[in-house]
């Protein structure tokens, strides 16, 4: 079992990564998107400077629909302010997650009203953390085409 801390720490990690990936991008770059319907770059930006922590505040709260008003939010980062946007981030996760006990991390949810209920602490896990990965990958991926 992993504990709170360990978790935490692999969220930050996840966040540090980002950061680092943002400093390689190039100039002029910004708008690059794979194909029409994906994210460019600078969205892609934008939406994993708030989603960590959103969607740990949409786990806490049970309401998902934080989400809308977090993407509007999103929308000021700039290439410039990404790396501060993902120190606060950081700094509100661990604001987040101190807020979750056992009790807390235990309690099933339906958060998306599915009819499948999953305890708090498996959202946070395979989708807050699983997803920061996978957006950092994509992030990568980005960079190098």
């Amino acid at each position: 079992m992993i504990s709170k801390q360990q978790f935490e720490a692999s969220v930050l990690d996840e966040i540090r990564i980002v950061k680092h990936l943002a400093t390689k991008v190039l100039p002029g770059t910004l708008d690059w998107r794979p194909t029409p319907k994906q994210r460019s770059i600078l969205e892609l930006m934008q939406y994993v400077s708030q989603s960590a922590a959103t969607f740990t505040e949409v786990i806490l709260e049970a309401n998902a629909g934080i989400f809308q008003e977090r993407s509007e939010l999103a929308k000021s980062v700039t290439p410039e302010n990404f790396a501060a946007a993902m120190d606060a981030q950081a700094d509100k996760l661990k604001e987040l997650l101190a807020k979750f006990d056992d009790a807390q991390l235990n309690m099933e949810v339906d958060l998306w009203n599915s009819g499948h209920k999953t305890t708090k602490a498996e959202l946070l896990f395979n989708s807050m953390l699983k997803g920061m990965t996978a957006y950092r990958m994509q992030l990568f991926l980005y960079i190098k085409a």
